[in-house]
This record gives structure tokens, sequence and C-alpha cells, in this order.
């Protein structure tokens, strides 16, 4: 469980940490607006359901050897479920909410990323590795560690 302390107070959870950032930064990370809030949250949602079900649990199942809850393969389902929708979207936007980087990207970047860990290939999948691609040429982006070992991409 992510914690962030700031200013002496402690936030736990990826999305309340996200929103408690975004906000104190401005509003370019979530519109104050009721129906861009809504678009980003939407997403966000997303990423702690399908996302996380699916690609976050295969990863625990198969790289961190957790087993909660569920089957490989029905994580495996799940994610697919999961990318299929992600490449709907990204098939004709560059970004999940509001044609620009938004919490949204952040949320289910940091499990899509790691998909191959939990053995879920995205090459099936080429407008979500263009979005990672995207997301890995910003410039304040720092790469994650490679999952194999061996120095190997992660977007395969």
């Amino acid at each position: 469980m992510p914690v962030l302390v700031d200013d002496g107070n402690a936030y736990w959870g990826t999305i309340a940490i996200l929103v408690y950032l975004a906000r104190k930064h401005g509003e370019t990370w979530l519109p104050l607006d009721a129906a861009g809030e809504a678009e980003v949250t939407q997403w966000l949602s997303f990423a702690q359901n399908e996302i996380f079900y699916g690609l976050g649990r295969a990863r625990s199942m198969r790289a961190l050897r957790w087993h909660g809850y569920g089957t490989l393969d029905e994580a495996h389902a799940i994610a697919r479920i999961a990318l299929r929708v992600h490449e709907g979207r990204l098939a004709d936007h560059d970004w999940l909410a509001l044609d620009r980087l938004t919490i949204a990207d952040v949320a289910c970047y940091s499990y899509t990323i790691f998909a191959p860990e939990g053995g879920i290939s995205l090459k099936p999948y080429p407008a979500v590795r263009a979005w990672l691609a995207r997301i890995g040429e910003l410039p304040w982006y720092l790469p994650p560690p490679v999952y194999d070992g061996a120095g190997g991409p992660l977007i395969e």
C-alpha cells in the first residue's frame, strides 16, 4: 500500500495520493469542471478495477509470487478485457482522458508497463505500446527497472 506523507499528513492508496497531488499542483492533472473530472475519474476507476484485477494481479501472482485470491488464468482473462478497452480508447486518442496527460494516465501506466511480468504480451496492442512510449518520452520520465533481469525492454 503506497503512502505519501506531506506537511505532516499521511495519505494512503494510489488514487488518493494521485488526487491529492493533482489538487495540490493545479487543475492540469485533474480538472475542476464536472465533465472533465468525470472523464478522468472513470479511468481512475478502470485502473483500480479491470487494470488492477487483470494486469496487477497477474504480475503479483507470476512475478511477485503472491496468490491472494483467484487464478492466473482469471487474471489473464480480465487483463485481456482491460487491454482491449485500453487499446480501443488509445487507437484514436494520445491520452486516456481530455486529450492530454492526466492522473488517469499515471494510474493506468503503473500497471500496464509491467504487464509482461504477469505473462501478458503487449504485442497485440499497438496503441497501448505507443502510449507507453509517449509517456517514456516525457522529459521528467524515469524508467522502471527491467523485469527480466537481463536488461531487456519492458515494452515488447
